[in-house]
C-alpha cells in the first residue's frame, strides 16, 4: 500500500496459526524454564553452602553476662560452705555462732562432686534453687579426672549405629555432638578443637573412613554442633603433619604402605580443671559445695527429730554402716530427707545432719553403694568399666594433631593425642572392681603400647611411659535374660554410653552412665527429676524452679578469655619489667616473661590468669617453677588453696595442676615444695604436713606401671 499497490484483503487465521506456532514455541519455553530453575537451584545451593561455611568459621557470639564474670570477685570459703551445710540440719530458729545461713532444708542435696554432680549443682543454682553438693574426696578425684580428655560424639558409636541399626547409639552421637559445641563455647580456656587423623593403609580404607567421617560431620551439622569439616590428606601431607607416623604398617603381612589419612575434628579438654571450675561457678551462683565431706548414712523421714545438736549421740555403728538390712524391709517404705555427713579433714569430728527435700545420687562408680543405703537388696544398675591411659614424652606426636587407631586386634579404638605438653595414649575397656584408687596393670599398659606400635615410625616402649593411670567408667548396666547378662565377656566396649536418670520413689534421684561430653545434659535431666521429687515435699519448688539455662552459662574464667590474652599479659609483664630495670634497677622474673608459662596460665585459669600473675609478682619465691621442665608456678599452689578449695598436696598435683598425670617423676620431685607451700597457707602443724607428704608419695606411686 505504501508503494501505491492495492492492499491485500485480510486472510482468516489458518489451523497452523492457531495450533502449530504455539506448539512449536512451547518446547523452547519449557527448556528456558528448566534452565532458569536449574540456575536458581544451583544459586540457592551455593548460597546455602556458603552460608554454612561462613557460619562455621564465624566467631562465637559474646558469652552471657554473669556475676562471676567480674575477675575481682572472691569465692566463698570452704568454712562458709560447711556452715551452710550445718545450718540445714539445725533445729528451726537456732542459728550458728557466726552464721546467717537459714535453718531450712535445701531444695536439693547432691552426693558426688564429679562432672555430673558439679554440673547439677550449677544447673539447680542457676534455676534459683537452694542446692548443696557434698563430695567424700576431692572434686573430680575419681572418674572425672581420669578420662581420655576428649569432648566427642564418638566415631565408633556412629559406626555401631549404622552397622547394628541401633537408633539409641545414633541418638547418643547426636546429643553428644551438640553438647560438644556447647562445652567448647562455655569453657573456651579449658576445651579446644583438635584435628585427629585416621591413617589409611589399604585402598578400600580411604573411601570407607572418608564416608564415615562425612557422616559424622553431617550428624554434627544437623545437631548444630559442627566444627570444621573432615578432610583427606595425601600420604605426603600426612607425614608432614604427623612426622612419627609409620609409612608401612609393621603388623601387616602385606606391608601395606600409607595411602593418606582422613582428618576429622573433635574437642579436647582438661577434665579435672573443668570439674573444679564447675564447682567454683556453682558456688558463685549460690550453691553450697564442699569437698571431703563424706556421707555416712542417709536420713529418713522417721529421723525427723534428729538435729545437728544430737547427731553426735547416734550409734556410731549405724552411722558408719547405714541402715541395717532388717530395717530396710519393703513393708514400710521410707523417704530420704537428707544425709548424715562428716568433715573428713577434721579427724574425730562429729557427724552432722544435712536436710533436703530431694537427694541426687551422682556418685559414678559408687552409684549402687549409695542406692543400697536405702535397700541392701537392690539390684545393680551400673557396670564398672576400667580404662587405662599412658602418657609419653612430647616427641611421639605433634602438638596440633592426634591419631586414632581405628581398630585394634580385639575391635576397639585407641587414641594417640597431644595433651598439655605430653602425649596421651589409650584406652582399654574392661570390667573392673570399684575402688577409690584404681591402678593400671602391666597387661593394660602393654596392650596400649602394642596397639599403637604398628602406626608409629618410632614405637613407644614401656620405659618411655612417664605416667599411667586407670579410671572407672560408670556404665548403665546391660539388660539381663533369665538373670544372666547378655554379654558374658570381660570387655565392656559394647555397653551403651547413654545415661540413666531414675526416680527411686524414696526421695532419691539416681543418675548414672553417660560420658563427660554429655555431663550438662545429664545434669539437666537429673535436676528436672529432682524438682518433681522435691515438689512432693514443697509444692512451691515447682513454681520457683526456672527452666534450665546452663546451655548458655559460661564457667568461671571464660568471660574475659580471648585468643590474644596470653600475648596481652606477656606485653604487660615485659613493660613492667622494663620499668623495674631502668627505673629501680630491679630484675624481672624470667618465668613471667616465658611464653610457655603464660600460655599455660591462660589455658588453666582463663581470665583469672592475671590473679596468679599478680601473686607471683608479690613474692619472688612464688614466681619460681615447680619443676624445671614444666610451666607450673609456685604461685598456683597459693591460688589453689585460696580460691579453688585445694586442701591436700594430692589435690594440687593431680587436679589443680595435672603434673601427676603428665609426669609422675616431676610430681614426686615437686611434692615437698607443694606440701610446704600448702602447709604455710593452710596453717598445718608439723605432724599434719609430714603425714600429708607421706600420703602424697603413696598416691603418686599409683601413677607408675
Amino acid at each position: 500500500a505504501l508503494l501505491g499497490g492495492t492492499p491485500r484483503a485480510a486472510q482468516p487465521p489458518s489451523v497452523w496459526d492457531l495450533l502449530g506456532r504455539p506448539l512449536a514455541k512451547r518446547p523452547r519455553a519449557m527448556a528456558a524454564r528448566r534452565a532458569l530453575l536449574g540456575v536458581s537451584a544451583a544459586a540457592a545451593a551455593t548460597a546455602g553452602i556458603g552460608s554454612a561455611y561462613v557460619a562455621l568459621g564465624a566467631p562465637e557470639p559474646p558469652l552471657a553476662d554473669a556475676p562471676w564474670a567480674d575477675v575481682s570477685s572472691a569465692p566463698r570459703s570452704r568454712r562458709a560452705h560447711l556452715e551452710a551445710l550445718r545450718a540445714s540440719g539445725r533445729a528451726p530458729g537456732r542459728r550458728g555462732r557466726k552464721s546467717d545461713a537459714p535453718n531450712e532444708p535445701f531444695d536439693i542435696l547432691i552426693i558426688g562432686g564429679g562432672a555430673t554432680g558439679a554440673g547439677a549443682a550449677l544447673d539447680a543454682a542457676t534455676r534459683g534453687l537452694r542446692v548443696a553438693l557434698v563430695e567424700g574426696e576431692d572434686f573430680a578425684s575419681g572418674t572425672s579426672s581420669r578420662s581420655t580428655k576428649l569432648v566427642h560424639g564418638g566415631v565408633r558409636y556412629l559406626e555401631k549405629a549404622v552397622f547394628q541399626l541401633d537408633p539409641g547409639q545414633l541418638k547418643l552421637v547426636f546429643e553428644a555432638l551438640r553438647e560438644r559445641r556447647t562445652l567448647l563455647r562455655n569453657a573456651p580456656h579449658l576445651a579446644w578443637p583438635l584435628p585427629i587423623a585416621t591413617p589409611c593403609y589399604k585402598a578400600w580404607e580411604v573411601p570407607y573412613y572418608w564416608a564415615g567421617m562425612k557422616a559424622y560431620d553431617l550428624v554434627a551439622l544437623l545437631g548444630g554442633g559442627s566444627l570444621e569439616m573432615s578432610t583427606f590428606m595425601t600420604a605426603k601431607q600426612t607425614i608432614k603433619a604427623f612426622p612419627n607416623i609409620a609409612t608401612i604398617r609393621s603388623d601387616d603381612e602385606l606391608k601395606s604402605r600409607l595411602k593418606g589419612a582422613v582428618v576429622y575434628r573433635d574437642g579436647q579438654f582438661d577434665d579435672a580443671r573443668l570439674a573444679v571450675a564447675l564447682a567454683q561457678t556453682a558456688s558463685a551462683a549460690g550453691a553450697t559445695v564442699v569437698n571431703y565431706v563424706r556421707v555416712e548414712r542417709l536420713l529418713f523421714d522417721e529421723d525427723a527429730s534428729l538435729t545437728d545438736e544430737n547427731a553426735s549421740s547416734t550409734d556410731d555403728a549405724d552411722v558408719s554402716n547405714g541402715p541395717k538390712k532388717e530395717s530396710l524391709g519393703k513393708s514400710r517404705p521410707k523417704r530420704v530427707v537428707g544425709a548424715m555427713v562428716r568433715d573428713s579433714r577434721k579427724p574425730g569430728s562429729a557427724p552432722f545432719a544435712v536436710r533436703a527435700r530431694a537427694v541426687v545420687n551422682a556418685t559414678g562408680p559408687f552409684t549402687d553403694f549409695v542406692r543400697r543405703m536405702v535397700d541392701v537388696e537392690r539390684e545393680e544398675i551400673m557396670t564398672p568399666a576400667g580404662g587405662t591411659h599412658v602418657v609419653l614424652p612430647a616427641h611421639f606426636a605433634p602438638k596440633t594433631c592426634g591419631l586414632i587407631v581405628p581398630k585394634t586386634k580385639d575391635g576397639r579404638v585407641v587414641f594417640v593425642l597431644p595433651w598439655l605438653g605430653g602425649v596421651l595414649a589409650g584406652t582399654t575397656d574392661q570390667l573392673a572392681p570399684v575402688t577409690l584408687l584404681p591402678r593400671p596393670t602391666e597387661a593394660e599398659v602393654g596392650f596400649i603400647l602394642e596397639a599403637i606400635s604398628p602406626y608409629l615410625a618410632t614405637p613407644a616402649r614401656k620405659e618411655d611411659v612417664v605416667s599411667a593411670w586407670s579410671g572407672i567408667r560408670p556404665l548403665a548396666k546391660p539388660p539381663k535374660v533369665n538373670g544372666a547378662a547378655i554379654d558374658g565377656e570381660k570387655s565392656t566396649e559394647n555397653v551403651s554410653r547413654d545415661h540413666v536418670v531414675a526416680d527411686e520413689r524414696d526421695g532419691v534421684v539416681t543418675v548414672t552412665g553417660g560420658k563427660w561430653t554429655t555431663y550438662r545434659l545429664m545434669a539437666e535431666h537429673a535436676v528436672d527429676a529432682a524438682v518433681k521429687v522435691a515438689s512432693v515435699h514443697d509444692a512451691s519448688i515447682a513454681t520457683r524452679a526456672k527452666k534450665c539455662v546452663t546451655a548458655d552459662v559460661a564457667v568461671l574464667g571464660a568471660h574475659g578469655h580471648t585468643a590474644g590474652l596470653a600475648q596481652s599479659i606477656l606485653t604487660e609483664n615485659a613493660r613492667r619489667d622494663a620499668e623495674k630495670r631502668f627505673g629501680n634497677g630491679g630484675d624481672g622474673s624470667d618465668a613471667l616473661n616465658d611464653a610457655s608459662v603464660i600460655e599455660h596460665l591462660v589455658r588453666a585459669y582463663g581470665d583469672r590468669a592475671r590473679r596468679v600473675v599478680d601473686l607471683a609478682r608479690s613474692d619472688d619465691a612464688l614466681a619460681k617453677r615447680l619443676a624445671p621442665t614444666h610451666p607450673m608456678l609456685v604461685a598456683e599452689v597459693v591460688h589453689a588453696a585460696r580460691e579453688e578449695y585445694c586442701v591436700t598436696t594430692r589435690d594440687f598435683l593431680a587436679r589443680r595442676s595435672r603434673l601427676a598425670f603428665l609426669d609422675v617423676a616431676a610430681a614426686e620431685a615437686a611434692a615437698p615444695l607443694v606440701n610446704a607451700t600448702l602447709a604455710k597457707e593452710l596453717k598445718w602443724g608439723w605432724f599434719q604436713a609430714k603425714r600429708e607428704l607421706r600420703n602424697t608419695r603413696a598416691f603418686l606411686r599409683t601413677f607408675r606401671c
